[in-house]
């Protein structure tokens, strides 16, 4: 694949990556409930013994985390729904030459 068509593929994946819900909603499950539980209390014991600077730092920590996962997020998901498309093409292509035959 070319430079320009692997960017125009990158375009289309981000704008589909843009509607996907995945962002606007996180897993409801009971696990994903009690680590997020976790992670809010340990971070609230942590902001207990900090300065205000220290809190700022902290933040800044997690902040940089987020988009961190964010990104990866997005990069899993692109890759996973690339792979989908190539597994429906190749299934497909099979599929045709069975036909045939």
């Amino acid at each position: 694949m070319g430079s320009q068509e692997e960017r125009k593929s990158t375009m289309i994946l981000d704008a589909i990556y843009e509607f996907s819900l995945a962002e606007m909603a996180p897993p409801r499950t009971d696990e994903y409930e009690e680590a997020l539980s976790r992670f809010r209390q340990a971070v609230d014991t942590l902001k207990q013994g900090l300065t205000s600077e220290q809190k700022e730092q902290l933040e800044a920590v997690l902040s940089s985390k987020n988009v961190l996962v964010s990104l990866e997020a997005a990069e899993q998901f692109k890759l996973a729904f690339s792979a989908g498309i190539q597994l429906e093409r190749e299934t497909r292509e099979a599929s045709q030459k069975f036909d045939y035959e």
